[in-house]
């Protein structure tokens, strides 16, 4: 994601997770854009979330965990 703007890049093109865990026939949690504040969050210690809840990563991110809870749950 660009910091400046907010738009995705698919920076690794887009659909090659999908289409491994078809092949591998594993379940597909989803996508996660990549933001260069998740970095800097890691490097300082502190929780990406905290200071960007609405951002299109967190919400991929927490899309991610929901489906795995329903897996796991399953």
């Amino acid at each position: 994601m660009l910091p400046h703007c907010g738009d995705i890049i698919d920076l690794f093109g887009r659909g090659g997770g999908k289409k491994a865990a078809e092949d591998l026939d594993v379940p597909y949690l989803g996508a996660i854009p990549l933001d260069p504040a998740m970095a800097k969050a890691g490097d300082e210690g502190r929780p990406y979330v905290i200071r960007h809840a609405d951002t299109p990563t967190w919400k991929a991110v927490y899309e991610v965990m929901e489906n795995l809870v329903k897996l796991v749950e399953s």
